[in-house]
């Protein structure tokens, strides 16, 4: 198995890449946009789950994780 550079299989097709997206890129912007759901108390299901066991009736801001809370 060969191993090749991310930026170069990440380029668009048109440019000799493949197309493919950069994962980094993607999980900080889908991380970035779940935090901002769950500070605006949008309504999805994950979301109010997550304000009512965790956040209760705190704002995102004044939350302080526990020892045995998940990095995400």
């Amino acid at each position: 198995m060969s191993l090749v550079a991310s930026d170069l299989i990440c380029k668009p097709k048109s440019k000799g890449g493949l197309g493919i997206k950069q994962i980094t890129a993607w999980n900080t912007a889908l991380m970035g946009k779940y935090v901002w759901d769950i500070s605006s108390k949008a309504d999805r299901l994950r979301v109010r789950w997550v304000n009512h066991v965790y956040i209760k009736n705190a704002t995102w801001l004044e939350y302080g994780n526990t020892s045995t809370a998940s990095w995400s």
